[in-house]
């Protein structure tokens, strides 16, 4: 509904190396960092669910909260590149195994 005409899923290690970021971005309208914040608290919508008129506001904050369960960070920011977003999760990686575990 919002993501434009081009979506790219990227998987990659974080920068720090021991994280793995799951990134979806988009070339839709965007929306600024102020507004990406707002966007993730329940019954908040961004500009472009507001003009449509539809959706309840709960979509973002359902997946910061699921990522927040998953122990997981949920990013949501302006594309780089002009319009659009970034939406990511970023996964620690596990550091400590048992023994004999996989």
């Amino acid at each position: 509904r919002y993501g434009g005409q081009s979506v790219t899923v990227a998987l990659q290690a974080a920068d720090d190396g021991r994280s793995v970021v799951l990134a979806v971005i988009d070339d839709g309208p965007g929306m600024s960092e102020a507004q990406c914040e707002a966007a993730m608290q329940r019954w908040q919508q961004g500009p472009s669910g507001q003009s449509l008129g539809q959706g309840a506001g709960l979509g973002l904050a359902i997946v910061a909260r699921l990522a927040h369960l998953q122990q997981a960070q949920f990013q949501l920011s302006p594309r780089s590149e002009g319009s659009g977003l970034r939406a990511s999760l970023v996964f620690s990686a596990v550091q400590n195994r048992e023994p004999g575990g996989p």
